[in-house]
């Protein structure tokens, strides 16, 4: 059975950036989605919205200028959709904008941004891209380098072929994830 793509949003900066660094776990939308089990992309749009880092600024929050853009910069959940201010956790009070918002959980920042174009609404990571941020939260959540891509064996779950990284000599062991 063929492996599902990873999916991915993109956001204005910095509310990506947010997302990866600042703790905001709400994103706003105006259309819903529903429980995203898997992980979800949180890719950096090209645009910067100055009005949202006078507003971080004046909250004692630094997002750093320049900001990265045009690249995935996080991967998370969305275990939840929140539909009233009412029902947002008070440490979430302040990114909440509505008319609703998905609750993201499991937030994993990469530590190397990784150049991609985006899109508007939900759209599939391209596989070369799929592969690196597989690869960054793989040794991001394990203490010892994992690899997420192979199975140790030379051979890309994911693609099918050999991914050419040094994963696929065998010295990284395999879990499942």
């Amino acid at each position: 059975m063929k492996k599902k793509s990873m999916m991915a949003v993109t956001l204005i900066q910095p509310w990506a950036w947010a997302i990866a660094h600042a703790g905001k776990r709400l994103e706003n939308r105006s259309w819903q989605t529903h429980v995203w089990p898997d992980r979800l992309a949180i890719h950096a749009g090209g645009k910067l919205d100055k009005g949202g880092v006078l507003m971080l600024r004046k909250a004692g929050i630094d997002a750093p200028l320049p900001i990265v853009r045009s690249a995935v910069v996080a991967v998370a959940r969305v275990d939840g959709v929140i539909h009233a201010e009412p029902d947002v956790d008070d440490e979430q009070r302040f990114w909440w904008r509505g008319p609703l918002a998905w609750r993201l959980a499991d937030v994993v920042p990469l530590r190397k941004p990784i150049p991609c174009s985006g899109a508007q609404g939900l759209w599939q990571l391209p596989t070369t891209v799929e592969r690196e941020v597989e690869h960054q939260v793989a040794e991001l959540m394990y203490e010892t380098p994992v690899c997420a891509v192979c199975g140790g064996e030379g051979e890309c779950a994911i693609a099918g072929q050999l991914c050419g990284r040094d994963c696929c000599s065998g010295r990284y062991r395999w879990l499942a994830g």
